[in-house]
């Protein structure tokens, strides 16, 4: 890892991204993971693979090895991590890294537990509270949040948190749009969502995804 961040580094590149960096540290203990969805033959084990033990020794190597020797914005991804003085003691000014992804806003509509594509309510209050928890969070403690509505994995936010309908469209896009721009921390936009894109059209056949996790949900 550290040849390979080097290699870009020293070709100009700004800002380094991480992808799951809260994975490369896993408990050694091998145990099987809880059944936690009985319909599924295999089971969640994020409390296995996910923030290990060694997770904070390696971060602190890499970026003593590597990082400080650059004038560079990082950003890791960390899913399946909840805690608050876990994270900013990753982000904050004496930390490993400038900020994080965090997953609780985009895994709103995702049951406590389970998999992807299960489906769990909520409410605009819902979304508040996770939006105005890691706003305080950071603004409190000098760390810096990452805010983004949609990526590569996720849904398209206008049809995810609003009504994508030809009547609310443009309002919902812009109700996203307005909500980014006046948080505190930096904005990433996936590619179309400053487009307002939205999610395929209902009418269209299940055919037409070419996901291999959507496709397989399907089929199951």
């Amino acid at each position: 890892m550290r040849d390979i961040l080097i290699f870009w580094l020293e070709r100009g590149i700004s800002g380094f991204r991480m992808d799951v960096i809260n994975l490369i540290s896993k408990h050694q203990s091998f145990l099987n993971a809880e059944e936690v969805v009985q319909t599924c033959p295999y089971q969640p084990a994020t409390q296995y693979y996910a923030n290990g033990p060694r997770l904070h020794e390696y971060l602190q190597e890499l970026k003593d090895m590597v990082l400080s020797k650059y004038d560079i914005m990082t950003v890791g991804e960390m899913p399946f991590v909840l805690d608050e003085q876990k994270i900013l003691k990753i982000v904050q000014p004496d930390g490993y890294l400038n900020m994080v992804f965090l997953f609780e806003m985009v895994e709103i509509d995702i049951l406590p537990g389970h998999f992807r594509l299960s489906i769990h309510p909520w409410t605009v209050e819902d979304l508040k509270r996770i939006v105005n928890k890691w706003q305080r969070l950071m603004i409190d403690n000098g760390g810096w949040n990452s805010l983004y509505c949609e990526n590569h994995d996720q849904p398209r936010s206008v049809s995810r948190f609003c009504d994508d309908s030809d009547e609310y469209h443009e309002f919902g896009s812009k109700l996203l749009c307005l909500l980014e721009t006046t948080l505190c921390g930096t904005i990433y936009i996936y590619q179309g969502e400053e487009l307002g894109m939205r999610n395929v059209p209902t009418s269209w056949s299940v055919d037409e995804y070419k996901d291999v996790e959507s496709n397989t949900y399907w089929q199951s």
